[in-house]
């Protein structure tokens, strides 16, 4: 009943004006409503109750990609970055809204900055590889998947990402 459910969500709101939740929820219930202006109306509420929040800052840049507004996309993920800086998953953001733009020099650059940020992570590592293939670094993305490999042998993603790599190199 999305009648009730906003009625709810709103009911919240009454109480906690800044509640990034309930401003996700209508957000939500206003896409599986198809009413686009509600939904981004409701997301810019919700970033601007709490600008470091991601949650709200990752759905736009995501419903730009789907509707293939990479510029939106990139400057909404920018925006998130500079709000937030020192947020890994912001800055990831940036890296993979750079990536979706076509921009892999600057998603190369934004992954390298986190994985040096943090250097036992081989998630970190996986993305500036998969950044490093995009734009044929093979050597390094092979080497930089390896990392991933030493930090976390058994980490999935990138034993596939390295299978791959070989086998579009002929190297099976």
């Amino acid at each position: 009943n999305p009648a009730l459910a906003r009625q709810r969500f709103e009911s919240i709101l009454a109480r906690d004006e800044k509640n990034v939740e309930a401003m996700l929820a209508l957000a939500e219930l206003s896409a599986f409503e198809k009413k686009e202006g509600e939904y981004l109306s409701w997301l810019d509420r919700a970033i601007q109750a709490d600008p470091r929040q991601i949650k709200p800052r990752a759905a736009l840049v995501q419903h730009h990609l789907a509707r293939r507004e990479m510029q939106k996309a990139l400057a909404a993920a920018q925006d998130a970055a500079a709000s937030n800086p020192e947020d890994v998953d912001a800055v990831s953001l940036l890296g993979s809204a750079q990536l979706a733009a076509g921009d892999s020099t600057a998603a190369i650059e934004t992954f390298s900055g986190i994985a040096r940020k943090l250097p036992q992570s081989p998630e970190a590592q996986l993305k500036l590889a998969l950044a490093q293939i995009t734009i044929y670094q093979t050597g390094a993305a092979r080497a930089t998947l390896n990392k991933a490999l030493q930090l976390k042998p058994d980490f999935l993603p990138a034993q596939e990402a390295l299978i791959r790599l070989e086998l579009g190199e002929q190297k099976p």
